[in-house]
């Protein structure tokens, strides 16, 4: 029903209501941003190091909404949408707390194994790891859904001596984990701008360059998809602090389900607008 009001059926209807949550977001974002978001805490971006370096402490200090403050963009609907990430962002970890309240002894048995650290490589190198076909695939996916339910940001934070970067120029630098390039064939790549280190997404390679939002209403359908992200995992922390679930394996299963429905309702949303654009730029 929700999503029933982002897209009505007449076409006039559904531009007026797009447009009007486009400058929602944007006037949100210009607000925080000026008013500031986050805690107090100032975060060094002076050279690739430092970027990592707040990326560890950010989430030390549990400041995982501010995790968007590091990504690139001159686009204030991008912004707008990287802020509905930081909201995200922020409640994942507050989800990973509760479970990590919850299942103390699980989430350190997952620490000690392969984790979030080596799903991660496997995942941005290119590496399927314990993937594969059949139950090989779905145990990958109950692997990395345990993993973001119960240390989403360890990698981050036992990073140290494996997120690295090699400087291309004086403004780029491409990232490296274990001393490879990530996320093959793509990168990713770090910008300097005005004295200050970003990551670059990887949006502008000619691969991904169709799927950028360009539209108030692409920018809308990926505001969004955030916010159910956000609600859903709100939604998991309270099961979570109110004993619902026996374990993280069952946790991370519900996540699956809560997160397959919105997700998919938005990549069908976003498809059609992206061959409406194709189709008024024919």
């Amino acid at each position: 029903m929700a999503f029933a009001v982002l897209r009505p059926r007449h076409p006039d209807a559904e531009s007026a209501v797009l447009l009007g949550m486009a400058r929602s977001l944007l006037i949100v974002a210009c607000l925080l941003f000026l008013v500031g978001c986050g805690s107090e805490a100032d975060y060094a971006q002076s050279s690739p190091e430092e970027l990592f370096e707040s990326a560890r402490l950010m989430v030390e200090n549990e400041d995982y909404e501010r995790l968007h403050e590091l990504l690139w963009t001159d686009d204030p609907r991008e912004r707008a949408v990287y802020l509905r990430m930081g909201q995200s962002l922020g409640a994942v970890g507050g989800l990973a707390e509760a479970v990590g309240e919850a299942f103390p002894k699980d989430v350190e048995a997952l620490k000690r194994g392969e984790g979030a650290e080596g799903l991660l490589g496997s995942l941005l190198g290119g590496r399927r790891g314990a993937g594969g076909r059949g139950g090989g695939g779905r145990a990958f996916f109950r692997n990395v859904m345990s993993a973001m339910v119960s240390d989403p940001y360890g990698f981050l934070e036992r990073s140290e001596g494996r997120l690295s970067a090699a400087v291309l120029s004086d403004t780029r630098a491409a990232v490296l984990w274990d001393g490879e390039g990530v996320l093959p064939p793509l990168g990713v790549l770090l910008r300097e701008e005005g004295g200050f280190w970003y990551v670059e997404p990887p949006i502008n390679s000619p691969l991904t360059l169709r799927y950028r939002p360009q539209s108030d209403e692409e920018f809308a359908i990926l505001g969004y998809l955030f916010d159910c992200l956000t609600s859903a995992a709100e939604e998991l922390e309270a099961e979570v602090r109110r004993g619902r679930y026996r374990s993280i394996e069952d946790l991370a299963q519900q996540a699956g389900r809560k997160s397959f429905v919105p997700v998919g309702m938005c990549f069908f949303a976003y498809m059609q607008a992206l061959e409406a654009r194709d189709q008024d730029g024919a």
